[in-house]
């Protein structure tokens, strides 16, 4: 997966949705009650340190690079019972050390999150979350397939909202619902908010135009 996908993907249901409200919502105003998208959090590496993490992070120096690296929102998720239970922390946790990355292959980029998971979790608590990160990566794999198919900048309102409801459909059968819920619940209530408000202009633009087509009496 290449990193100008990436790095789109993870923006894309903020920016492109705000884009998007902007372009084809402007009589809507957004309910400010919905809360903002899922946010990456984090500090830039040095430049030694971006380049020990551009030779894979390998060994306990490069370990310690990306476990100094600032995790300000997000975690491991939560455990209950030694059982990792659905959560967004962890979302948080995986998008923030996907933004870290820079050449490593997925393969080290998954022996990266498995040696920074056994600093912290059980053996169990290790293997339930590296088991979570590859459905997660085969789920970003398959968007940026899906993603490569469609012309971006020729897609409709319409067209976006398919894709994007397509994506949670994907989410829910390669996470489960429950994981795919708290991965992104918030981000598809945003979405659905965005179809509702093109559905309520259409239906205001309707009106209008068949009282200016009534003949006056």
């Amino acid at each position: 997966m290449n990193e100008r996908f990436y790095a789109w993907w993870v923006l894309g249901l903020a920016l492109t949705g705000l884009c998007l409200w902007g372009a084809f919502y402007t009589a809507s105003q957004p309910d400010e009650s919905v809360t903002a998208p899922l946010a990456l959090s984090m500090a830039v590496p040095s430049a030694a340190d971006q380049a020990l993490l551009a030779n894979g992070g390998q060994g306990e120096k490069g370990l310690a690079v990306l476990a100094a690296q600032p995790l300000r929102s997000g975690r491991w998720g939560q455990f209950e019972r030694g059982q990792l239970r659905p959560d967004s922390d962890l979302r948080r946790r995986f998008d923030q050390l996907l933004a870290q990355r820079t050449t490593q292959a997925w393969s080290d980029m998954r022996n990266t999150v498995q040696a920074l998971a056994m600093h912290d979790l059980s053996p169990e608590g290790v293997q339930a979350v590296v088991q979570i990160w590859d459905n997660y990566l085969n789920l970003l794999i398959w968007d940026e397939t899906m993603q490569n198919q469609l012309d971006l900048k020729a897609l409709t309102a319409d067209q976006w909202i398919v894709s994007r409801l397509d994506f949670f459909r994907q989410a829910r059968s390669l996470l489960g619902p429950e994981w795919a819920q708290a991965f992104f619940a918030e981000d598809q209530a945003q979405l659905e908010q965005l179809a509702r408000g093109l559905q309520d202009q259409r239906g205001s633009s309707g009106l209008r135009d068949q009282s200016s087509s009534t003949p006056s009496p």
